[in-house]
């Protein structure tokens, strides 16, 4: 009986030899087969997204972009889809090959103070976002919560190089009526020496409790740097303190320009804005490359105005660095070309035989004798300066 239960044992152990191997092998090969068909075409994972006040969720393959909900931004804080809701963690930008959970976190704007502190980027200096705030960007805040003016309310945009011109333009917004004016100001001085805070006191840019809220709007400021020093600062000055006022601001450019001085007589102003007024002075700026035109200038008549240089000569394609003035009301220089010549005799000749209307010529530098009339007498006079016989001015 023993030696049957012997064979009947090692038959069985010798069968179990031979078909276990196969069944495990199938088995392996069923694993290897599931993890292939995986590989193909890839497990899906869920993002969970948790605005604070209903959850949605939606499924990603491994390695495939997150699109996130859009968050409605607010001027008081920045509102972005975080992997914390105490702090602000990144989210990932790829699916991870796990279930994820955002939180849509709420965190304040960058403000001047805690601004970092940039080399010179080509022209683009600070741009955060061309949507404003929305999430994952931030606008430069400033908020008017100081007792005094400070360096802390200014922030370095760069580097720039003396004698040169420069453009720097950017968004402005305005949540609330400001309930004092500011100031903003391009400055290259040194915070250990800050003498120089007013250097481009006619290059500021103003906002005043006039100003529009509720919409970005657009500021440029224009100047030229006039000291040696090699970082520019743009400086946000406040008439009052501990107001509670708040400006966001958002791209932020800089660009090298070129200029030309333009002179005004006392008394006449220039509508262009694409520069600086100071001491009757307006100096024009243009991009690099672009042609440099005379400023639009108002005069009590309305007649146009002559631009000579440094010499007296009158010009009409003005030069980068130029220096012009306005020759105005030239008395004998009826066609308005900046000299008196004889065409201007033969304007007068005409006139006087009413072949040539009044608005065709400048009356006022036609009556040379001042007496409210071209007549005779002033073709007369015309004359005889033509001959270098008497001085008319």
């Amino acid at each position: 009986m023993k030696k049957i239960f012997g064979v009947l044992l090692a038959t069985a152990i010798l069968i179990s030899s031979l078909i276990l191997p196969v069944y495990a092998e199938t088995i392996e090969n069923k694993d290897d087969s599931r993890l292939d068909i995986g590989e193909i075409l890839g497990y899906s994972y869920t993002v969970f997204f948790n605005d604070g006040e209903s959850i949605t969720k939606k499924e990603y393959f491994e390695d495939e972009s997150i699109e996130y909900p859009a968050l409605t931004p607010n001027r008081e804080y920045d509102i972005l889809w975080s992997l914390s809701e105490d702090e602000y963690i990144a989210p990932p930008k790829k699916m991870p090959k796990e279930d994820v959970t955002v939180y849509a976190y709420k965190t304040d704007f960058i403000g001047f103070e805690n601004y970092p502190q940039v080399d010179f980027i080509d022209n683009l200096i600070v741009h955060t976002s061309s949507d404003f705030a929305l999430s994952g960007e931030k606008s430069l805040k400033y908020q008017n919560t100081h007792t005094s003016n400070s360096p802390e309310y200014s922030i370095m945009l760069g580097k720039v190089t003396f004698g040169t011109a420069y453009k720097i333009s950017f968004k402005y917004y305005v949540n609330e009526t400001l309930k004092t004016d500011y100031s903003i100001t391009p400055i290259t001085s040194s915070f250990d020496s800050v003498e120089n805070y007013d250097e481009y006191s006619s290059s500021k840019f103003t906002l005043t409790p006039e100003t529009e809220t509720g919409n970005w709007l657009d500021g440029t400021i224009y100047f030229t740097v006039n000291e040696n020093y090699d970082n520019l600062y743009l400086n946000i000055t406040a008439n009052e303190f501990n107001l509670g006022d708040s400006i966001y601001f958002d791209d932020l450019y800089i660009e090298k320009m070129i200029t030309a001085d333009f002179i005004l007589p006392e008394g006449l102003k220039t509508t262009s804005t694409n520069g600086t007024f100071s001491n009757n002075t307006f100096t024009a700026y243009f991009n690099i490359g672009e042609k440099i035109t005379a400023p639009d200038v108002v005069t009590a008549d309305a007649t146009p105005v002559v631009w000579v240089d440094l010499d007296g000569l009158t010009v009409t394609e003005f030069k980068e660095n130029g220096i012009y003035s306005v020759k105005l009301n030239a008395k004998g220089d009826l066609n308005v070309d900046g000299a008196v010549t004889t065409l201007d005799l033969a304007l007068m000749k005409l006139y006087l035989v009413e072949q040539k209307d009044i608005t065709e010529i400048n009356a006022q530098n036609g009556d040379i004798n001042s007496d409210d009339n071209v007549d005779l007498i002033d073709m007369a006079y015309l004359k005889l300066y033509l001959a270098n016989l008497i001085e008319i001015n």
